[in-house]
C-alpha cells in the first residue's frame, strides 16, 4: 500500500480508535495517538509540545495557529491533529514558528477552509520542514461497507492504488460531480468533470487535449471488423465531427458515408476509384426527384455507359466498349460544330484502304481505283466522307461499293460520301468540282 494509502489510514485510525504508530525512516517511532492532551480553541494559538489533539472554533474570525520550534521536542517525533469545528467561512492558518522551517516543504502556511476539515503533521527533532501527512475536509467511514467518503478538495502527493475490487467514486449528492484535476509543473492543468446531463467533461489549456499515447480507443459494445492492436479507434454507432477532418492513410467504410456539402478530393494526382475489380457493376446514380441517372461500368457487357434510372444495361443513352466504340441511343441533337476528327490520308495505291479508326479521309494524288473500304471494327451506320487528292476511281459494279450502273471517276477536289451497311459502302453524296452548283 502506498504512502497516501497509509496516512489516510492512520488518520481514519485516529478518529476510530486513537491508536495508530509505525516507524519512521528507521529512526524515530511515531507518537501513539492516546488523546493524552486534547484541546479546544477559539483564539489565535501557540500549539504546545505536549498538545495531540486540537479542535479549532473560528466561528467569530480567522485564526493563526503557530507550532511549536522543531528543536524544542526532545522527545522525539511529534505529531499534531488539527479540526476545525465550525461552520462558517472563516479560515485557520497552520504556521511554522521559526522562519527558518517550513511545512509542507514550503514558506507558505497550511490553510484549513471547511467544516470538519482536518490536518495531520508531523516532524523529527532533526528535521526543519513539517510534513504534511495529511490534509482532508470530511471524512467519514462506512462501517457496513467500508467505503471511505471525502466531501471536498483532496490533494493527492502521492501514488494511489486500489484493490482489483475496490472503486473510487466522486459524488456530492446533486448537481455535476466533484472534478478531478491533474496538474503538472508549469501549473497547466486536465479537469474531468461528469456534468448534470450525461456527458463525461474534460477541459484542458487552449493547446492541451487528450493524447492515447499507447493502445486504442473503442466506443461502444460493438465488435470491431479489425483488430484493434494500438493507435486504432472503434466506434459503435455515429461519430459526427463539427469542422475539418484530415485522413492520412486508407479510409475503409463498409455502409454508406453521406457528404453534407460539396466534397473536394485534392492531392498531386487526385483520383477516385469505384469498384474492386470484382465482377459486378459499378456506378454512379444521381438521384433526382422526376427522373434518375446513372453512369458506371457495366460488368456483363464490360461497357462503360450512361443510362437513365440506376439499372446499368436497361435503359443506356451512351456506351462505350473496350476498342473504345461509342454507341448511342436516341436522338443526337448537336447545338454547335460536328467535327469528324482530323483529316486522314489512303494508303498510296491501296484498292483496299482501312477507315476503321476515322470519318474524314483524303485520298493520294497517285491514280487509281479503289474498290472496297475494310478495317477491324466496322459498323453498321458508319459515315466516311473522301476527299479526292487526284484521279481516283470508285469501282461501283463489281466490288463492295454501291453506287449506280458505272464507275465513279473523280478528279482533284471531288468530294465522296459513303455509308456501311454492314457488307457494302453505298454512296450517299457526290460533289464533282467542275460542276455549276447554281
Amino acid at each position: 500500500m502506498n504512502k497516501i494509502i497509509k496516512y489516510l489510514l492512520l488518520g481514519l485510525l485516529f478518529f476510530a480508535s486513537g491508536v495508530a504508530a509505525e516507524t519512521y525512516n528507521n529512526q524515530y517511532p511515531t507518537p501513539v495517538y492516546n488523546y493524552a492532551r486534547t484541546v479546544s480553541v477559539s483564539a489565535n494559538y501557540t500549539v504546545l509540545t505536549t498538545d495531540d489533539l486540537i479542535y479549532v472554533d473560528a466561528t467569530d474570525s480567522s485564526l493563526v495557529l503557530t507550532l511549536p520550534e522543531i528543536s524544542d521536542m526532545t522527545k522525539g517525533a511529534k505529531t499534531y491533529c488539527i479540526n476545525k469545528t465550525d461552520t462558517t467561512v472563516n479560515i485557520v492558518t497552520v504556521v511554522p514558528n521559526s522562519s527558518s522551517e517550513t511545512i509542507g516543504n514550503s514558506d507558505t502556511a497550511a490553510v484549513i477552509t471547511h467544516y470538519n476539515d482536518k490536518i495531520i503533521i508531523s516532524a523529527h527533532p532533526n528535521d526543519t520542514n513539517w510534513e504534511i501527512d495529511f490534509i482532508s475536509p470530511v471524512v467519514q467511514i462506512d462501517q457496513t461497507t467500508g467505503h471511505v467518503n471525502i466531501g471536498g478538495n483532496l490533494t493527492v502527493n502521492y501514488e494511489l492504488y486500489a484493490t482489483e475490487t475496490a472503486s473510487v467514486t466522486l459524488d456530492d449528492g446533486s448537481g455535476a460531480s466533484p472534478s478531478l484535476t491533474f496538474k503538472d509543473g508549469t501549473d497547466s492543468t486536465a479537469v474531468f468533470q461528469k456534468n448534470d446531463t450525461t456527458f463525461l467533461d474534460l477541459t484542458t489549456e487552449p493547446l492541451g487535449g487528450l493524447n492515447i499515447k499507447t493502445g486504442s480507443l473503442k466506443v461502444g459494445n460493438g465488435t470491431p471488423g479489425t483488430t484493434l492492436n494500438g493507435e486504432d479507434a472503434y466506434v459503435e454507432g455515429t461519430l459526427e465531427v463539427d469542422g475539418a477532418v484530415t485522413l492520412d492513410g486508407t479510409v475503409a467504410a463498409n455502409g454508406v458515408v453521406t457528404f453534407a456539402a460539396d466534397p473536394i478530393i485534392g492531392g498531386t494526382t487526385p483520383k477516385v476509384t469505384v469498384g474492386d475489380a470484382g465482377e459486378e457493376d459499378a456506378q454512379v446514380t444521381f438521384d433526382g426527384a422526376a427522373q434518375d441517372f446513372s453512369i458506371g461500368l457495366d460488368d456483363t457487357a464490360d461497357d462503360f455507359v450512361i443510362c437513365v434510372g440506376s439499372a446499368l444495361g436497361t435503359t443506356n443513352a451512351l456506351a462505350i466498349d473496350e476498342n473504345t466504340d461509342v454507341t448511342t441511343v436516341g436522338n443526337l441533337i448537336t447545338e454547335g460544330c460536328l467535327d469528324l476528327g482530323t483529316v486522314q490520308t489512303f494508303t498510296d495505291s491501296d484498292a483496299t484502304p482501312d477507315v476503321s479508326d476515322g470519318s474524314y479521309w483524303n485520298t493520294n494524288t497517285t491514280t487509281f481505283t479503289i474498290t472496297d473500304f475494310d478495317g477491324a471494327g466496322l459498323v453498321d451506320g458508319q459515315v466516311i466522307v473522301v476527299i479526292s487528292k487526284g484521279a481516283i476511281t470508285f469501282d461501283v459494279t463489281t466490288s463492295g461499293i454501291k453506287g449506280g450502273s458505272t464507275d465513279i471517276v473523280t478528279a482533284a477536289g471531288d468530294v465522296t460520301t459513303f455509308i456501311y451497311d454492314g457488307t457494302d459502302w453505298y454512296v450517299i453524296g457526290r460533289y464533282d468540282l467542275s460542276d455549276d452548283l447554281n
